[in-house]
C-alpha cells in the first residue's frame, strides 16, 4: 500500500500529491507494525527463557496480568514512538499544512528505526542461543539415565517448540531484516546510497518491490509454519499450565 501511494501513483502515473497526510499515517503504522512484530518475537523469547531457565519462578514472574499488560504495551508504544517523530519538528510532519516527510527521507530517522529494530532482534537471538544451549545440555544429561525418560520427553518437546520459533525468527529476519536494511541504506539525504542519484528510480522501485515481496511472502508462510508445527505449540502450552518441574533432575532427586 505504501509503495503504491508513495512511489507508483506520483511517479509512474504522474498524479501529483498535494496532501501527504495519508502517506504519514501509512508510514506510522507500517514502521510501528514492523517494530511491534519484532518486539512480539522478543517477548516470546523471554517467555520461553523464563519457563526453561527458571521453571519454578515462571508463574510468579510472568503472571497473566503482566502478560496482558505487556501485549498492550507492545502494540501501543511503537505507534507512539514513531508518531513523536511526525510531530517533533514544527516545520515538518503533521505540523505543517498538508503534512511533510522531510525528516523521513533523512538518515537520522532511518538510523533510529534501524537501531530500534536491530537491538531487540540481537537480544532475541542471544536468548535463543542460551535456551538451545540449556536444552541440549539437559538432553545429553537425560540420555545417559533411563530413569529420566519422562524428563527426556519434556526436553524433546521444548526443543521442537524452540526450533519452530527459530524457523519463524529466521523468516522474519530474512523479510523485515532485509526491509529495514534497505531502509537505512537508501534515502534522499545522508544515507550510503542516495535515492535518484546513486540509485535510479527504476532500480530503487525494483529493490523496494523485492523487499515488499519478501515481507508478503513471510506473511503467507506464517500460517503454513503454524499449521505444520501446531502440535508442538499446543504441547508446550499444556506443559506451561502444568506444575513447573526441572528439565532433567540430578540423581539425588531419585535417591531422596
Amino acid at each position: 500500500m505504501g509503495l503504491v501511494v508513495n512511489s507508483y501513483i506520483p511517479v509512474v502515473l504522474r498524479v501529483p500529491q498535494t496532501d501527504k497526510c495519508l502517506n504519514c499515517v501509512l508510514e506510522i503504522f507500517r514502521i510501528a507494525g514492523m517494530l511491534t512484530s519484532n518486539l512480539h518475537i522478543l517477548a516470546l523469547a523471554i517467555h520461553q527463557f523464563v519457563g526453561i531457565i527458571y521453571p519454578l519462578k515462571y508463574k510468579m514472574i510472568l503472571t497473566t496480568r503482566r502478560q496482558r499488560l505487556l501485549v498492550i504495551m507492545l502494540w501501543v508504544l511503537p505507534i507512539l514512538y514513531i508518531f513523536v517523530w511526525f510531530i517533533a519538528d514544527p516545520n515538518d510532519g503533521f505540523r505543517v499544512p498538508q503534512c511533510s516527510l522531510l525528516f523521513y527521507n533523512r538518515l537520522p530517522f532511518r538510523l533510529t528505526v534501524f537501531t530500534s529494530f536491530i537491538i531487540p532482534l540481537f537480544a532475541t537471538f542471544a536468548l535463543y542461543a542460551i535456551i538451545l544451549f540449556t536444552l541440549l545440555k539437559a538432553k545429553a544429561k537425560c540420555d545417559h539415565d533411563i530413569r529420566k525418560s519422562m524428563h527426556h520427553g519434556r526436553v524433546k518437546s521444548k526443543l521442537k517448540l524452540v526450533w519452530t520459533t527459530l524457523l519463524i525468527l529466521s523468516t522474519f529476519t530474512l523479510s523485515w531484516g532485509v526491509c529495514v536494511l534497505y531502509f537505512v541504506l537508501v534515502c534522499k539525504e545522508g544515507c550510503v546510497f542516495v535515492y535518484m542519484r546513486s540509485i535510479s528510480f527504476h532500480f530503487g522501485f525494483l529493490l523496494n518491490s523485492t523487499v515488499n515481496f519478501l515481507v508478503m511472502l513471510k506473511l503467507m508462510l506464517n500460517p503454513l509454519i503454524y499449521a505444520l508445527r501446531m502440535r508442538h505449540i499446543r504441547a508446550s502450552d499444556v506443559e506451561a499450565d502444568a506444575e513447573p518441574t526441572y528439565l532433567c533432575p540430578s540423581n539425588e532427586t531419585y535417591q531422596g
